[in-house]
């Protein structure tokens, strides 16, 4: 028996961009979290939010993901809060 080619061989662009739409949903994720955890740290709207972590990527130089991926790391590490009486 001979070895036939693959009918349909995947195509590299479609992986590349399957490559680039998996990295921006786990980018746009770890943002939503950070927006959330500044959020209900200062008692402000999305907007209001979003822009307090812009202006500290700029601060830093750093990309705006990757600010919001070390933030939510580091919020996830902290114990959880206890309310009063539980």
């Amino acid at each position: 028996m001979t070895d036939l080619p693959d009918p349909d061989p995947p195509d590299l662009t479609a992986l590349l961009l399957t490559d680039d739409l998996r990295t921006a949903l786990r980018r746009r994720a770890a943002v939503g979290r950070a927006v959330g955890v500044i959020m209900a740290r200062r008692n402000c709207s999305p907007g209001k939010a979003a822009g307090i972590l812009r202006s500290a990527a700029r601060h830093r130089a750093m990309a705006m993901h990757e600010l919001c991926a070390e933030l939510v790391e580091g919020f996830d590490e902290q114990p959880a809060r206890r309310e009063p009486g539980t």
